[in-house]
């Protein structure tokens, strides 16, 4: 499961246009009480480029997806056709090196959290290593 949200969110990564301000989206999904992984990526956008990019992949019970939507990148959790949850990163959140955390309860009763960590203008050399967890302080 890992690997295909990996491969999947990963595809955006260079997806660089002309214009907009370059941001970079890491993402890890893990089980809220374990703190396995269940999933994690990095997607570099152009906030404001007109791009249409993003990524999908699946955890535990859940559809999550990201994508570019103008001035923000989105972030959707989905159980069948039902949203869970809904978050939108704004170029503040980028700037500031933001760090967001959801709390999902699965079904199974397994909580999943999201994390989510973005960075301005990021080096272009690559996205950060799935090792690290969080925003370097």
């Amino acid at each position: 499961m890992r690997g295909r949200i990996v491969a999947l969110v990963a595809m955006t990564v260079g997806s660089f246009s002309c214009s907009g301000e370059p941001v970079e989206l890491n993402e890890r999904l893990v089980d809220a009480r374990t703190g396995a992984s269940l999933g994690g990526g990095c997607s570099t956008y152009m906030l404001g480029s007109g791009e249409t990019v993003g990524g999908a992949g699946t955890a535990l019970e859940f559809d999550v997806a990201q994508w570019l939507d103008g001035d923000a990148v989105v972030f959707e959790i989905k159980r069948g056709v039902d949203v869970v949850a809904t978050r939108r990163y704004s170029e503040a959140f980028f700037r500031a090196g933001g760090l967001d955390e959801l709390v999902v309860p699965s079904r199974s009763g397994t909580e999943m959290t999201a994390r989510h960590w973005g960075t301005f203008h990021p080096d272009p050399t690559g996205c950060t290593s799935l090792e690290q967890t969080g925003p370097r302080l």
